[in-house]
């Protein structure tokens, strides 16, 4: 509805309003007061009470005229009235938040993926037997675990460095592992948690280079691309600084 109309709207309901009440009083008050027929004409002395109850009933029909118009003037008062809460862009009334919401903690961020160091051996034959490669492994202090993965064990129970099938998903089926033939492995370590995680690259490297070494297989990294000193430098300062950021 438009603002100018609504206000003509309300202005006249409330001038007939107040005016209804007004007569009505008046009438009222003139014939409660309205002396019983007698066969004889009211006197002139008894209409001036009459006069000045009009007068006095005049102020507060004035009074209430001029507390309607100035309600009607408020240009707040009417934009709120015309207002559709449910419009858009009109301002919504804030919720204080409940008890249950201030004292709920904040979401925390989880923590970052770590860093895995990996380097791969690929056969140079084109593959390895699993017959050989469980010894070779085994040899070097590595078994199977429940993940399906060869593990080197730690004095605290938990995987310093672990050995992957070159083949996807990379894991080995202790059933079917004397029988497999796979064209390569993969050793990773996970720089997760404090520990020397440089030792513990070291021990890794070793190992992978002896294993290069008793079952064929030429020293890559996590692309298949030869592992050369440089990149050997590289995964060890990363291993050295996961070390250090870990430490109190």
């Amino acid at each position: 509805m438009d603002k100018e109309l609504f206000r003509l709207i309300l202005l006249v309901v409330g001038v007939v309003l107040v005016a209804t009440v007004y007569y009505w009083e008046r009438l009222r008050g003139w014939f409660g007061g309205r002396p019983a027929a007698t066969g004889r004409r009211p006197t002139r002395t008894a209409a001036k009470p009459a006069a000045a109850r009009d007068h006095a009933d005049e102020a507060p029909f004035d009074q209430e005229l001029d507390e309607l118009e100035a309600l009607i003037r408020a240009d707040e008062s009417v934009e709120i009235l015309l207002r559709d809460p449910h419009a858009p862009g009109a301002p919504r009334a804030r919720k204080p938040p409940t008890a249950a919401a201030a004292a709920s903690p904040k979401p925390v961020a989880p923590p970052p993926t770590p860093r895995v160091l990996a380097m791969t051996l690929v056969a140079t034959s084109g593959h390895i037997s699993g017959i050989r490669l469980r010894r070779m492994l085994t040899d070097h202090g590595l078994g199977l675990g429940s993940r399906g993965l060869f593990e080197r064990i730690g004095e605290e129970g938990r995987p310093l460095y672990s050995a992957a099938n070159l083949v996807e998903p990379g894991t080995f089926d202790p059933l079917t592992l004397d029988g497999l033939s796979t064209p390569g492995l993969v050793l990773f370590q996970v720089l997760d948690g404090d520990g020397d995680h440089a030792a513990v690259f070291d021990a890794m490297l070793e190992t992978a280079r002896k294993l290069a070494v008793r079952l064929d297989c030429a020293l890559c990294d996590s692309q298949r691309q030869p592992l050369g000193a440089d990149a050997i430098a590289a995964l060890r300062a990363e291993a050295e600084a996961a070390g250090n950021q870990a430490e109190p």
